[in-house]
């Protein structure tokens, strides 16, 4: 395709990606140290704003700004976030059955 002026490319599977001897050059793929799981692959952007590549860090794990979303933003007391969690509204681990 590329011969003939058509712009393409490898498609990977999500297996496949981490291992991209391309991507890994371009330093796309960075180890993060998750607090669950571990050292996982994580994809970083191209570029930052400044053309300068920012620092990756992992996603939140579940409920991590729960107490600063409901206390500090939405002005929750700490009796009612308590109660949010009690009640399982609000909490950290999975449900293990469906609600």
């Amino acid at each position: 395709l590329q011969t003939r002026g058509i712009a393409s490319g490898v498609v990977h599977s999500s297996k496949s990606i981490w291992h991209d001897p391309h991507l890994q050059s371009l330093g796309m793929i960075e180890e993060v140290e998750r607090p669950i799981s571990g050292k996982k692959g994580n994809m970083r952007p191209e570029l930052g704003l400044s053309g300068e590549r920012s620092p990756t860090r992992p996603a939140p794990t579940l409920g991590q700004h729960n107490k600063w979303a409901f206390g500090e933003l939405l002005a929750h007391s700490t009796d009612e976030i308590e109660a949010l969690e009690r009640d399982q509204v609000i909490g950290t681990d999975p449900l293990t059955t469906r609600v």
